[in-house]
C-alpha cells in the first residue's frame, strides 16, 4: 500500500514538460486535499501513519513551497492533535514513530522538508 502512495505522490510532484500549457492533472493541491481529508477521518491502525508519512516525505517540499505558513500549521496540527489519535488505535509503533520523528525534525526546520531523493526536474523531459 505504501508503494502505491509513493507512486501517486511522485505523480503529484512530477513537473510537466517544458512548454506545456495545460495544468497538471494531479497537481500539488491534490496532496493538500488528501492530507486534510485524512485528518477529518478516524485514523486506521498502522496504515494511516504510514500513508501520511509517505505523502509528506515525497510531496512535503512542494507543499512547503506553495503553502508555507498554512503548511507549517498543518504539520503542527498533525503532531499535536492527530498523532495522539493514531497512537490510540495503532498496535505497532514502527510507522507511528517514523511519522513522529519525521514531523518533529521538520517542525524544528520550520516546516521546510528536503527534496526527496530521485526528484526529477522539468529538464528531465529534454533528455
Amino acid at each position: 500500500m505504501t508503494g502505491i502512495m509513493r507512486l501517486y505522490a511522485a505523480i503529484i510532484v512530477s513537473p510537466l514538460p517544458i512548454g506545456s500549457t495545460k495544468p497538471h492533472p494531479h497537481g500539488i493541491e491534490n496532496s493538500w486535499i488528501w492530507i486534510t481529508r485524512i485528518l477529518n477521518m478516524k485514523p486506521r491502525p498502522d496504515i494511516t501513519a504510514a500513508m501520511i508519512y509517505n505523502i509528506l516525505e515525497v510531496t512535503g517540499h512542494l507543499l512547503f513551497l506553495y503553502y508555507q505558513k498554512p503548511f507549517q500549521k498543518l504539520l503542527h496540527i498533525i503532531i499535536t492533535e492527530f498523532l495522539p489519535k493514531i497512537n490510540a488505535v495503532s498496535a505497532s509503533a514502527g510507522s507511528v514513530s517514523r511519522l513522529e520523528t519525521f514531523l518533529e525534525a521538520n517542525i524544528k526546520n520550520k516546516g521546510q522538508i528536503a527534496t526527496p531523493y530521485g526528484y526529477l526536474t522539468s529538464s528531465f523531459w529534454l533528455s
